[in-house]
């Protein structure tokens, strides 16, 4: 009789572990953030509340392009993958230019505006020294020996 009631309380909190486990995994795979269908609902609800920056017509179909990427892979959402992307755009300018596109996506400077706006727009002041004030020789005239 022990053997069995042993045998029947381990039964017992194994099939408990593992409806806690089987449940456990389904509502992490519920709220995942990265669950094409949940961040689809979420852009859905920004548009009806009308906080996306744009009318509530366009919104809805960047939502809905925007599920159809991310279920075919094919949308961009790695941070890493688009910082990259910007760098990039900088390898057309050369020199100073290219150093000044470089420090306003890393991040230095100041960045003001919006997208909803009509744009963000990212400054860096470089400051360089005077060059010395160009010395202006007048020719000198021949003396008069009156």
């Amino acid at each position: 009789m022990q053997y069995r009631l042993c045998h029947l309380t381990l039964r017992r909190a194994l099939a408990l572990s593992a409806i806690c486990l089987a449940g456990g995994m389904a509502l992490s795979h519920a709220a995942s953030p990265n669950d094409p269908d949940d961040q689809y609902r979420r852009e859905v609800q920004t548009c009806q509340d009308g906080r996306s920056g744009q009318d509530k017509d366009n919104c809805m179909t960047e939502a809905r392009r925007a599920l159809a990427a991310r279920k075919k892979g094919a949308l961009e959402t790695d941070t890493n993958a688009v910082v990259i992307n910007a760098r990039k755009r900088c390898e057309v300018f050369t020199g100073d230019d290219k150093a000044a596109c470089l420090a306003r996506i890393d991040g230095s400077g100041s960045t003001s505006g919006s997208v909803a706006g009509g744009g963000i727009l990212r400054e860096v002041e470089t400051v360089e020294p005077q060059s010395a004030e160009p010395v202006i020789q007048s020719p000198s005239k021949p003396r008069s020996t009156d």
